[in-house]
């Protein structure tokens, strides 16, 4: 017999391997830093500093998916 698991990140998806994990999460962290990147671009100071304050839950979220991209393994009884 042999113990046989998976891999779930912080938004509840299944992945089969640590590395499927490791993508999935480099995709949507990308995926949400470019979108403030884009939505930053060319912008003055005042716009930059109201977006930031307007927009703290999406930063949570990067810091969030970033603390998930530790594996985090489970000790064995």
């Amino acid at each position: 017999m042999k113990r046989i698991g998976k891999i779930q990140t912080y938004d509840g998806a299944i992945h089969d391997n640590i590395q499927k994990a490791k993508n999935h999460l480099n995709k949507v962290y990308g995926n949400v830093l470019l979108k403030i990147g884009r939505e930053l671009a060319n912008q003055n100071y005042t716009n930059v500093t109201n977006y930031v304050d307007d927009n703290l839950e999406t930063f949570l979220l990067l810091a969030q998916i970033k603390d998930d991209m530790t594996f985090e393994k489970e000790e064995e009884n």
